[in-house]
């Protein structure tokens, strides 16, 4: 269970159950659902076209800090050149998330996370001076419910309580050599993660490098009562003087002594119990992070750019096609202005799938224009070609990828040489 505190531009809806339900809006068997499904099925081979070469220029921008890789360079880079992928890579990264719909998280966002500490009370300390690159990208801010157990008792009642939470959280760093990281920490490569379901509040127990603190009010619970029983004890001991040595052989002063014990080991034991319940507390912390990193990891480094990359490709056709759709079944002649396109999509997303969702309008007219899907109007208003029209413009898109085969010229720009004669043989 999950609510979303505000929509996103993510649709989380899959390529092919979009189609379904709007083939079924259409009627299935329909020469027109037959014409969409035509449209939808050139429109995904073009898009996956262009991100397979995204992929490529990804792969190869990676290869050089890939900690996986089982392939060696024919050319090695120089430290200049090394830089220079580097560059590339972040920036190329950063693209890829934001047509996968991450929001980009500020170093502000990520310290303010640090600072409220985790929903374990606990302090974790990040020294950013470790990293050399480090972003993170978040989708999917919602509240999800999970359940606790009230009390040791094994009848104690379960309750439910909320949790803020990413959906989806990304991370790409590269370490940097620092006095408090271990000498076999790899600060050569670019790590990349994803996480699934990570509350807010943690965001700093996924951060290499990070170190767990006691605060100043754990600290005091700690030294004030080991403190005041020691200071107790060594005063009453030391106020008897040598007159009062005498005094310990008698019942009376034993007594004391142990009363005075008993009070010094009591508030020195308060402190000890303090320290423990810390340390217990650190202990099922480090347990936790231990279960986050094995069951809410999604996918590494180089699987985590095909991941990211088949989930923007997708995203580029929903926003194409609803688009498409809505200008196609349900606008006027005069087709509709962006504003109005935009409302409408969001109306039918939350009206027939029952998700809010903050539509990607300027995107997605610019990818339906770009394949000749939609025309603009002199008056800026958008409408949208027939299905024929749509087929005809994408089979011309998809021909004119490659034109070494096109009639009268060769890769070399001269005529082809004539064919063999039919009685040819090699």
């Amino acid at each position: 269970m999950s609510d979303h505190t505000d929509p996103e531009h993510f649709i989380p809806i899959r390529k092919c159950d979009l189609l379904d339900h709007l083939c079924h809006d259409l009627g299935s068997e329909t020469p027109e659902a037959q014409q969409l499904r035509q449209v939808a099925r050139i429109l995904e081979a073009i898009i996956h076209y262009e991100y397979h070469v995204k992929l490529e220029d990804l792969k190869t921008a990676y290869a050089p800090f890939d900690p996986d890789t089982e392939t060696h360079p024919l050319v090695p880079l120089n430290r200049q050149e090394k830089l220079q992928h580097l560059e590339d890579l972040i920036q190329r990264f950063i693209w890829l998330l934001e047509r996968a719909n991450f929001t980009r998280l500020s170093r502000q966002d990520i310290e303010k996370a640090i600072k409220e500490g985790t929903q374990w009370g606990l302090r974790i300390d990040v020294d950013f001076s470790m990293f050399d690159k480090l972003e993170i990208f978040a989708r999917g801010a919602t509240t999800i419910k999970r359940k606790r157990q009230r009390g040791i008792w094994p009848w104690t009642r379960v309750e439910e309580y909320e949790v803020p939470v990413y959906r989806r959280l990304v991370i790409i760093l590269r370490m940097k050599p620092h006095p408090h990281l271990p000498s076999y920490v790899d600060t050569d490569n670019v790590f990349i993660k994803i996480f699934k379901d990570i509350p807010r509040m943690d965001l700093e127990m996924l951060l290499p490098g990070s170190r767990v603190r006691m605060t100043r009010l754990d600290q005091g619970k700690v030294a004030v009562p080991v403190a005041t029983g020691l200071t107790v004890t060594g005063y009453k001991v030391f106020s008897l003087g040598a007159a009062g040595l005498k005094l310990l052989t008698s019942l009376s002063s034993i007594s004391s002594l142990v009363l005075l014990a008993t009070l010094a080991g009591g508030t020195i034991g308060y402190g000890w119990r303090t320290f423990s319940g810390y340390q217990n507390t650190r202990r099922r912390y480090q347990l936790v992070l231990t279960e986050n990193l094995y069951f809410h990891t999604l996918d590494n480094n180089c699987g985590a750019l095909f991941r990211l990359l088949d989930e923007a490709e997708e995203q580029e056709f929903r926003e194409a096609m609803l688009a498409y759709y809505l200008l196609w079944r349900q606008a006027p002649p005069e087709g509709w202005d962006m504003e109005t396109l935009d409302r409408r999509v969001e109306e039918f997303l939350a009206t027939t799938a029952g998700i809010k969702v903050d539509f990607e309008i300027d995107d997605a007219l610019e990818k339906a224009i770009r394949f000749g899907m939609v025309e603009r109007l002199a008056d800026g208003r958008m409408r949208a070609h027939k299905p024929s029209e749509v087929l005809r413009k994408l089979d011309h898109l998809w021909d004119n990828y490659f034109n070494y085969n096109t009639p009268g010229i060769c890769g070399n720009g001269k005529p082809p040489p004539e064919p063999p004669p039919d009685d040819y043989v090699i």
